[in-house]
């Protein structure tokens, strides 16, 4: 009740606010970054036949219909999106350099910390 707003990922809020919760998620006019819920096959992994099969359901229609009903946005246009949240099309995402994201992390973190006290 300190502040009046929260970095926060957009699904709890949404989801709470589903419940009952008295708080409104705003995804910004100017946009917002991706955040991913990522998948991948270790080289170590015993099958890896069976972690692409399951890769590829993700990556599917039904997979990410599934996440939509798990209350995630998806990935795949089209699909749809989870109820309280916004159409997947109707969201700006903001540009992305990967490998100058990494360059410049530490920085970032510690200017995060005093800008937000973490």
């Amino acid at each position: 009740g300190q502040k009046v707003y929260g970095i926060v990922v957009e699904f709890i809020v949404i989801r709470s606010k589903g419940k009952g919760a008295p708080i409104e998620f705003v995804f910004p006019d100017e946009g917002v970054s991706a955040v991913t819920e990522p998948v991948a096959i270790l080289k170590t992994g015993k099958n890896p036949e069976a972690a692409k099969a399951f890769i590829d359901f993700i990556l599917s229609e039904d997979g990410q219909r599934l996440a939509v009903s798990q209350g995630y946005l998806p990935a795949h246009p089209g699909v749809g999106s989870p109820p309280g949240f916004p159409d997947v099309s109707k969201i700006k995402l903001l540009p992305m350099d990967a490998g100058a994201i990494l360059s410049t992390a530490g920085a970032d973190k510690e200017r995060f910390a005093k800008l937000f006290g973490g």
